[in-house]
């Protein structure tokens, strides 16, 4: 992974290039136009102009002038490149033009601020469903809460559905937020692909950065490292079902002097979803569980690509050598029975981890 030092030239650098292409889309817009689009020569340059600066764009979080980019190409493209566009043609162009300009403006703003905010807490404005998936999520050190404005502070990212409680309020939220604390950091998240204008009237609200995917601790650790040049690197991420509360309870505390970072459910409903969340490196899975079973939990996993190779060790009390068959095709490691010596749990991981790593090269 770089360093946070070259992450941050880096993504200055691209900036500084995007907005250098938007420029000179800009002008090459100006000089063809004002030629009446007699000039072929422009005209392409500002079709290649418009090709790269939608490529460039799309390297930085918030594509800022992807979409308006594509579709000057697209109406150039419409017809021949000698041939003067059509009144529509030049209708759209001149409004993506407009839509550039306006983010040019955005764009040098945010290329002046500087980005030094320690990052010491997450509040979540998001649906209920995605607060009480992401609560175990894993973010280093940093707490992640449900939001409150009497929580947000200095030190505070806020990630904002841009919907939260209403179409549109999320991005009116974010501007009571920094109005108040204007030393506090948002980032904007959907469950749907965000348009320009939504992206631009976030940017406008003071938003540092979107989260174009699903929302998931691996998502958000990503746009946290990316936005604030910081370098978030969670332990090797295990996550444990058993209906037992005690057992639980010991699996983390084990798993915690080991040096993992557990996560624990006791629902075999919830399991999917903490999947998708939480992005676990391995799964522990008890056998006998209420509804269901782990082998029947783990064949359920298996029909996911995503997570067909998901390393998988089966924990239970159960001595029938059925179930212990049954789980060694989903499983290498040996079935562990409980109460499981915690050096053999341990190392059973450790194998477990290693062996995908191998597999992986």
């Amino acid at each position: 992974m770089a360093e946070p030092a070259l992450r941050e030239q880096l993504s200055s650098y691209i900036a500084r290039r995007v907005s250098s292409h938007a420029e000179a889309a800009v002008e090459l817009y100006e000089q063809c136009s004002k030629n009446e689009w007699r000039n072929t020569s422009k005209n392409r340059t500002l079709l290649d102009t418009s090709e790269k600066l939608s490529k460039l764009s799309n390297k930085l979080p918030h594509k800022p002038f992807s979409e308006q980019a594509q579709k000057i190409s697209s109406l150039l493209k419409l017809g021949q490149i000698e041939e003067c566009p059509s009144h529509k043609a030049q209708e759209g162009m001149k409004e993506a033009i407009s839509l550039i300009e306006e983010q040019l403006k955005i764009e040098v703003e945010l290329l002046l601020e500087p980005n030094t905010t320690q990052i010491k807490q997450v509040l979540l404005a998001v649906s209920s469903s995605k607060n009480e998936a992401l609560q175990s999520a894993i973010l280093g050190d940093i707490p992640i809460l449900s939001f409150s404005m009497e929580n947000v502070n200095a030190g505070t990212c806020t990630i904002i559905d841009v919907d939260f409680k209403g179409k549109g309020k999320g991005v009116s939220l974010a501007k009571r937020i920094l109005q108040a604390n204007p030393h506090s950091k948002v980032i904007f998240f959907s469950d749907n692909k965000m348009s320009f204008e939504t992206k631009l009237n976030a940017i406008r609200a003071g938003g540092h950065f979107f989260i174009d995917e699903n929302l998931t601790s691996k998502s958000l650790k990503e746009a946290l490292n990316t936005a604030f040049h910081i370098d978030i690197d969670p332990k090797t991420r295990i996550l444990a079902l058993d209906d037992s509360p005690s057992q639980l309870k010991h699996l983390e505390n084990v798993l915690g002097n080991a040096g993992f970072m557990c996560t624990a459910i006791s629902q075999p409903e919830l399991l999917l979803d903490a999947i998708e969340t939480n992005q676990p490196d391995l799964l522990l899975l008890d056998v006998i569980l209420p509804k269901c079973t782990g082998v029947e939990l783990a064949r359920l996993v298996r029909q996911h690509t995503q997570w067909r190779n998901i390393p998988i060790i089966f924990l239970s009390a159960e001595e029938d050598p059925n179930v212990h068959l049954n789980s060694q095709e989903l499983s290498t490691t040996p079935f562990l029975t409980k109460p499981t010596d915690q050096s053999k749990l341990v190392n059973a991981i450790k194998q477990q981890l290693s062996d995908k790593q191998s597999h992986a090269k």
